[in-house]
């Protein structure tokens, strides 16, 4: 925040990426995000399509303190209320707050570290009441890649992973990241992720692509070049599935 303010007061323009800081966000030429609420929706709308109905267990394995942590957090509890669309539409049967507030299970900050985010769902499985959690939603790929590391890995009791994957869950994460991007196409080589994705009851990315930056810097010689430039561009979530992984592109 403080780097930023002295770029701005030194008359600097400034596009702001992704992480937005809130207070400088008036000044900036331009802030190039995704839908972080929409990132949250769209979980909240993937996993119910896959049955999650209230009052189920659900994992959210979160990031940092930053406003796109809190955003995708309040997109996910807005859709699952009723509050927020995602798609045009809002869940058809919305869950009291009492239900959410029993069902919802928040990792804590990982710091979108995927050794942290790792290390918290061992200690999630290392209670076995957990196993029959089967809907776990994180808002990075990284992040659901440590709960694949956990999986794939001998930290967990066995017989707890054996009946969590007998369960068929549902990981989800946030960016397409290389290794989750193979599992959705099929040509991982990681033999230990694929033989766990193989038990899973499906896995899911919301977009955020490299394209963001592309985006920005287009924005940049835009007003450089004196043109109009959108203050607030926000890029549309859409989920990246097995089914349409080839319509979208993972970080290389």
């Amino acid at each position: 925040e403080a780097a930023v303010a002295q770029l701005m007061d030194a008359g600097v323009a400034v596009i702001m990426v992704d992480r937005i800081i809130m207070s400088q966000a008036d000044r900036a030429v331009a802030n190039v995000k995704g839908d972080n609420e929409g990132t949250g929706a769209a979980a909240g709308w993937y996993l119910t399509e896959k049955g999650m109905a209230p009052g189920d267990k659900v994992y959210v394995i979160e990031g940092d303190s930053s406003s796109v942590n809190v955003a995708r957090n309040d997109g996910f509890t807005k859709y699952l209320l009723g509050e927020l669309e995602y798609n045009g539409a809002k869940i058809a049967t919305p869950w009291t707050q009492e239900q959410l507030d029993a069902g919802r299970i928040l990792s804590g900050v990982t710091g979108w570290s995927q050794a942290t985010a790792q290390n918290m769902f061992e200690t999630l499985l290392s209670d076995s009441a957990n196993a029959n959690i089967k809907y776990v939603t994180s808002w990075d790929s990284g992040t659901a890649l440590g709960a694949m590391d956990a999986l794939s890995g001998s930290a967990i009791d066995d017989t707890t992973k054996a009946t969590f994957l007998a369960n068929k869950p549902y990981i989800c994460g946030c960016s397409g990241h290389p290794d989750l991007y193979a599992l959705l196409a099929g040509t991982s080589t990681d033999a230990a992720y694929k033989a766990t994705y193989d038990q899973l009851g499906g896995m899911m990315y919301t977009t955020y692509e490299p394209g963001m930056m592309k985006d920005a810097v287009l924005l940049m010689a835009d007003y450089l070049d004196g043109k109009p430039v959108e203050k607030d561009f926000v890029i549309p979530t859409e989920v990246v599935t097995a089914d349409n992984y080839a319509d979208f592109t993972p970080f290389f």
